[in-house]
């Protein structure tokens, strides 16, 4: 290290040799210019830092980075974690009561003379108008598939002599044709039915009194109202008691046109077998009636 320092000595002073050293008048001079040059820099830099606040601008080195103050942002809104209760709605009042398009029809409580067929002019019989009828058990067999119930709101038979077509005055009447109408309330038509025809099929003969009765169920004639049962009843019959028996028939409609269920039963005058031709005729009348009734 000592040798070191004695060389770093010898080779200043051989470069003052060389040069030699300024004299007074020399260093003043020297140190007045540096003077000038530090005011001539400082008074720059006061102006241009002048400048440089007028325009809102501050410049700073690089290598030495200020402070820069963060821009400033909004202060955020607080917010609430609690959910605001919800506006209660308002409770939904019940609908107003509707009146039905098709409101139910009342219930027939009584039947008209109208809903009752009339015969042809061709079968009428002067001076023997359709007349009352006491005993309206038309279809009393076995049992009586009719007989009044708690759906029946009203009933109501009569009975009509009749001549046969082209039957010269005078003549002898061809027969008897009786006639029941009754209502029913709404499904009690329908379930009188299937009783009439569980009871055709169930019921093969029946006696009453002495006289014992064959029932047979027929093909129904077709496009009869809503519902139509065919049956025959058969049994043998006397003009007298004394007298042979011969075989009598009468034929018997039950035919339902929506809540009316009406029965339609004829038979021969001086007995013998009613004509399936005269009994459908009646009831294709007693179908339209009823319809034009409703």
């Amino acid at each position: 290290m000592m040798r070191d320092l004695e060389s770093w000595f010898g080779e200043l002073a051989r470069d003052v040799d060389g040069r030699g050293l300024a004299g007074p008048a020399d260093v003043r001079r020297a140190a007045d210019r540096r003077a000038r040059r530090r005011g001539a820099y400082t008074a720059g830099a006061a102006a241009f830092a002048a400048a440089a606040v007028g325009v809102g601008v501050v410049t700073v080195p690089a290598s030495q980075p200020g402070p820069v103050d963060p821009t400033p942002t909004a202060a955020p809104t607080p917010t609430s974690s609690a959910t605001p209760p919800a506006t209660p709605s308002a409770t939904p009042s019940a609908p107003p009561p509707t009146t039905p398009s098709n409101p139910p029809a009342r219930p027939v409580t009584s039947i008209p003379a109208r809903a009752f067929f009339a015969l042809p002019a061709d079968r009428r019989i002067d001076g023997l108008p359709p007349a009352p009828l006491d005993d309206d058990t038309l279809t009393g067999f076995c049992t009586d598939p009719l007989a009044d119930d708690d759906s029946v709101t009203a009933r109501r038979s009569q009975q009509t002599t009749h001549q046969g077509p082209d039957a010269p005055a005078g003549s002898v009447p061809r027969g008897t044709v009786k006639q029941m109408v009754m209502a029913y309330r709404p499904g009690g038509a329908s379930a009188a039915m299937d009783r009439v025809r569980a009871e055709s099929l169930d019921c093969a003969e029946f006696t009453v009194g002495s006289t014992t009765y064959g029932l047979e169920m027929l093909k129904p004639p077709p496009a009869y109202g809503d519902e139509v049962v065919h049956v025959a009843v058969h049994w043998q019959a006397r003009y007298n008691p004394d007298g042979d028996p011969f075989p009598h028939t009468d034929q018997v409609l039950v035919i339902r046109v929506g809540d009316i269920v009406t029965v339609v039963r004829d038979n021969v005058w001086e007995g013998g077998q009613a004509k399936q031709a005269d009994v459908r005729l009646f009831g294709e009348l007693a179908v339209a009636a009823i319809e034009r009734w409703r």
